[in-house]
């Protein structure tokens, strides 16, 4: 066997506790230990190299233990002793049993560092599991050790009646394993995670659902529909909001955000609500970084281009004033697409197509009104797919990659909006107070060179891109000219493995770790 493929896990072995509790309003227990404290060590494999696990005692002995405190820390340590950098490997609580009825009232935290000053994930706080689970994933450099404190802790809640879990009991063994196949979404620290579980187990009003109970492009989203559902993006499953939902809030460089939706690789695009405190704070609403047109940008992508007056530079500008480029670590260098501008259709009933702009711009119209094939696909209400997905319609000049940007027409239709349709009082978590805001999809173009007016899809209250619409649509897309002033509203994308506390609601957000 050669040593240089070995890994020397310290690793706390078997937590069985017996919980007994008694009172109303002040809960007490006693902690009873069952295990076999002669186990030493397990054997096993990660990565093509052999890892041995020593437990010592392996157990956690406490005993007159009362809500509020803790049992006493273990710590373990994985060791990296062969050649290769470990890309994944897992802390899983394996054959798990947690009969408690009040399951978030047991919590655990798990402290992690890195000998050779690297940073490592561990958990800030989270539920003790039900089911077998991933707790943590970390990469593992040559020679480097991670030391981990594991601490269990029974919460003590004041005038709250605990007493359903007397003689209740939870178990589980600490142990690693190979994480390829594990994703951040079996994380229970990761936003991913959270947003997932809380809909799934309707936590927090919002209900999952594979479908929408209204179909994105040709309904808005219903009057009591708070749901999160899914639609494939370049990455994977992505999860997205649609709806009035009222649990994605989420408190990031002490400003109140929205989550948009879970992308396929576990990273959570989210979009600035209140730019003035963190969301349980937050009484209005002040998203907006400034309005202003787009500039000229003469049939570039506007967001790409290089002018000081483009929505890109302006959101670069309030990157880097706002305090978030400092938190760079945390946040996804994304792909932002603007629609494809390739073919332009005529204005008549999209038969024609010009696939250069220049053909179009010589056409025998007298007055070229186009609209782009993005703005046809949303204005035609074709039910659309997430702008993240890649392919033939969105070539390599409509999109680029930056830490900031904002949301697609997509996006804000599968949120709930569309272009028409019957009135609605209904409306979803994207409505701001009357305010319209730019969406980065080009819709069309209007003119003859060189006087052009160019128009991008946005939110906004009353008759825009079609008529029948009255102040109770609250999300209706509407298109304008680039040169109108609306507002900016800024998103970002925060990295797969950000720790997030909190439930997501406004009075308990997630809060970035």
């Amino acid at each position: 066997m050669n040593r240089n493929q070995r890994i020397v896990v310290s690793i706390v072995g078997i937590i069985i506790v017996t919980l007994a509790l008694i009172g109303i309003t002040y809960a007490y227990f006693l902690t009873r230990i069952i295990g076999n404290s002669s186990t030493t060590s397990i054997s096993g494999t990660l990565a093509d190299l052999e890892l041995t696990y020593i437990e010592g005692n392996g157990l956690v002995s406490s005993s007159n233990m009362v809500p509020g405190t803790s049992l006493t820390p273990k710590t373990f340590e994985v060791k990296n002793t062969g050649t290769t950098k470990i890309e994944n490997y897992a802390v899983v609580f394996e054959s798990l049993t947690n009969n408690l009825d009040r399951k978030d009232d047991l919590v655990y935290t798990l402290n992690c560092s890195s000998d050779n000053g690297n940073s490592c994930n561990g958990v800030k706080e989270a539920p003790f599991p039900s089911i077998d689970s991933s707790v943590v994933l970390n990469s593992i450099e040559p020679n480097e050790t991670h030391s981990y404190t594991l601490t269990v802790t029974y919460k003590n809640l004041d005038d709250v009646d605990q007493s359903d879990d007397m003689g209740k009991s939870f178990s589980a063994k600490v142990n690693i394993k190979d994480g390829k196949d594990i994703t951040y979404f079996d994380i229970p620290y990761t936003l991913a995670y959270n947003v997932i579980n809380n809909a799934k187990s309707e936590k927090n009003g919002t209900t999952y659902r594979k479908y929408p109970k209204t179909n994105p492009g040709s309904e808005f989203n219903g009057i009591d529909e708070k749901i999160l559902s899914e639609k494939e993006d370049d990455y994977g499953t992505s999860y997205y909001y649609r709806g009035d939902v009222t649990d994605n809030y989420l408190t990031f460089n002490n400003m109140c955000w929205r989550v948009v939706r879970i992308e396929g690789d576990g990273s959570t695009k989210i979009i600035l609500e209140d730019s003035e405190g963190p969301c349980s704070l937050n009484s209005g609403k002040n998203y907006s970084i400034g309005k202003g047109g787009y500039g000229d940008y003469e049939g570039k992508a506007d967001y790409a281009n290089g002018d000081s007056s483009s929505m890109r530079k302006q959101f670069q500008s309030w990157y880097r004033s706002s305090g978030l480029s400092e938190y760079e670590s945390k946040l996804k260098n994304d792909k932002w697409i603007t629609g494809d501008t390739s073919v332009i259709y005529g204005h008549d009933d999209f038969v024609t197509e010009f696939h250069d702009i220049s053909e179009f711009l010589t056409s025998a119209y007298t007055e070229p009104v186009g609209t782009y094939a993005s703005g046809k696909r949303i204005k035609n209400m074709e039910s659309p797919r997430l702008t993240t997905k890649t392919s033939t319609e969105f070539k390599e000049q409509n999109y680029v990659f930056d830490y900031i940007g904002t949301l697609t027409a997509d996006e804000m239709v599968l949120a709930g909006s569309r272009t028409s349709g019957e009135m609605t009082s209904s409306i979803n978590y994207l409505y701001l107070d009357d305010l319209p805001w730019w969406s980065l999809t080009q819709s069309g173009i209007m003119g003859k060179y060189p006087t052009l007016s160019y128009y991008s899809a946005f939110i906004y209250t009353d008759n825009l891109w079609g008529s029948g619409f009255s102040s109770a649509s609250k999300t209706a897309l509407g298109s304008a000219d680039r040169n109108a002033k609306v507002n900016f509203r800024p998103s970002v994308v925060l990295n797969p493995d950000v720790a997030v506390t909190g439930q997501g609601t406004k009075a308990d957000p997630y809060i970035v770790k």
